[in-house]
């Protein structure tokens, strides 16, 4: 096989077929931070905005490759298990070598860090220590010793991670570390949190069956009612956040898309396991790029 041929191979696999994080879901991941010191300073940078955008792409390239050479190595990702089915998977399509899976979740990681060491010389070793953090929010998903994806932990790595890059984006401007850009982003957190959490939902049935404990596992029952809970907290923090005028009044315009909401969660058991993903993913990247638009505007 070509060299050519093995990165394309890989770029499919390492986006799990391109659909994770899904594309349109990318920026409104990043961009929170860089929405916030628009706003607070009147300043964009789009070479540190381009730079970070880059280098967690490698970070989740490199999460998903570690998950699924972990998955595998636990006996998770069998033959016929929901990940095997919706995507074409490194080991039961592709027929990856283990090794070289693992070979090219190192190399992902330290390309990551080979940005965060270039922004090092600007900024200093704080840099290098958010790397850390991010490499261990990333390789902790499912990488021994911590696995928090095995402990039902998994939405709250993804609302840390998204809520954390803003750190990174204000240190750009100010030299130190706010608070306030992190709670800025929280109901991004929320938002992309549920993304995560379709998915477990999708395979809570074999998840059961095979005693991985994500949280849709763990809640059984509650596993539907829980949706309403993180969408619920989603428009509560937008009403919070403009009560306290952390977000423009005309932020609530969200609200508009509540009733669309409503229904889609009610429907739940209506859509087939296949389009759930594409389902509630455009209406959440709809949602954030309203919110981002919003922000923007005032």
């Amino acid at each position: 096989m070509s060299f050519v041929h093995k990165i394309r191979d890989y770029a499919d696999i390492a986006s799990k077929g391109f659909k994770v994080p899904p594309i349109y879901l990318f920026f409104d991941y990043i961009i929170p931070g860089f929405i916030y010191d628009y706003l607070e300073f009147h300043k964009f940078n789009f070479l540190y905005f381009l730079i970070l955008t880059v280098s967690i792409m490698f970070l989740m390239a490199s999460t998903n490759l570690f998950d699924d050479y972990f998955d595998y190595q636990k006996n998770i990702d069998v033959e016929g298990s929901p990940t095997t089915l919706y995507r074409r998977h490194p080991f039961h399509y592709y027929r990856k070598d283990k090794q070289e899976l693992l070979l090219f979740a190192i190399i992902t990681i330290l390309i990551y860090f080979s940005f965060f060491i270039f922004l090092a010389i600007k900024f200093g070793i704080i840099m290098i220590i958010f790397a850390f953090g991010g490499a261990l929010l990333g390789y902790g998903y499912t990488g021994i010793p911590i696995g928090y994806k095995y402990r039902g932990l998994g939405l709250i790595g993804a609302f840390v991670s998204t809520i954390s890059i803003p750190l990174i984006v204000n240190y750009f401007y100010l030299n130190s570390i706010s608070i306030k850009p992190l709670i800025f982003a929280i109901p991004y957190g929320i938002l992309i949190s549920a993304t995560l959490y379709i998915s477990d939902f999708r395979d809570r049935d074999f998840d059961s069956k095979i005693n991985m404990k994500t949280l849709p596992v763990l809640l059984g029952k509650y596993s539907r009612a829980f949706f309403h809970v993180l969408f619920a907290t989603f428009y509560a923090s937008i009403a919070i956040f403009v009560i306290f005028r952390i977000y423009p009044e005309y932020s609530m315009i969200l609200f508009l898309t509540l009733p669309l909401n409503h229904i889609m969660v009610k429907n739940l058991k209506n859509f087939s396991i296949k389009n759930m993903e594409f389902i509630f993913g455009n209406f959440i990247f709809l949602t954030l790029t309203l919110l981002s638009s919003l922000l923007i505007l005032s």
